[in-house]
């Protein structure tokens, strides 16, 4: 447990040991998950919105402050953020009660993926998602559903309002505050519609609306030895590092 700027070491009961951050590598706030959904939103033909997912690679992800090495890939590399529900109980077919029931916290997700050969039309359209198999960091901590009261966004206890800002190099690349257009218990009624889900399983919100890398004021792609941060609030700063 992270409490007032240090890290706490349990047995699951008792506190067995107290650390400084700078003594302490985190892994992933779960092991490796069952199954990785990524969500997309898009609009039917009248008008509605539509949620539809895809399956990533869950084997990939890393934990913060850990290095992903890519220095035998000589193509271009970016990143998307998100935030990721992690559930506990499982089922098919729940409602939207039983789906907000069934998180036990939320996390972030950064992904890396090659923007080129990717239909930008297309994608704005929310009709293709880049491969995103280079991997990710996953992190910093598990925050329950309790600790998240100030940034419910209405009557839906799983729809918040983030502020977001990413970082490469320390330097700012792009900062938000998106509008939630989906709520975390929509995303969990749409999964278990066809498959059941099981304790440990992540849903991944849709990326927030970054720009490439290129078009902002770093002027280019990731390269090795770049530093990657982004803070979603009041989740915490997620860092990872391309080597």
């Amino acid at each position: 447990m992270y409490y007032d700027g240090r890290f706490y070491e349990t047995d699951g009961e008792n506190a067995i040991g107290v650390h400084d951050p700078g003594a302490v590598r985190l892994l992933t706030p779960i092991g490796t998950a069952p199954t990785l959904r990524t969500f997309t939103v898009g609009w039917d033909v009248h008008g509605g919105l539509t949620l539809g997912y895809e399956y990533a690679n869950p084997t990939t992800l890393v934990g913060a402050t850990a290095e992903i090495d890519l220095s035998d890939y000589d193509g271009s590399l970016d990143f998307d953020a998100r935030v990721v529900a992690i559930v506990h109980d499982g089922g098919r077919r729940l409602d939207a009660h039983e789906a907000a029931r069934a998180v036990i916290g939320y996390s972030v997700l950064v992904q890396l993926y090659d923007p080129q050969g990717v239909d930008t039309a297309r994608l704005e359209e929310r009709t293709e998602t880049p491969a995103r198999d280079f991997g990710g960091f996953f992190g910093p901590f598990l925050v329950t559903p309790d600790d998240l009261t100030e940034a419910v966004v209405g009557g839906d206890q799983t729809r918040f309002l983030w502020g977001v800002e990413a970082k490469v190099n320390g330097e700012v690349v792009w900062t938000g505050q998106p509008t939630p257009v989906a709520s975390f218990a929509d995303m969990i009624v749409t999964a278990s519609q066809s498959a059941e889900l099981r304790s440990g399983e992540l849903l991944a919100a849709p990326a927030f609306d970054k720009p490439r890398l290129d078009t902002t004021a770093l002027g280019r792609s990731l390269l090795p030895g770049d530093q990657i941060a982004v803070t979603v609030e009041p989740l915490g700063t997620l860092v990872g590092r391309i080597a």
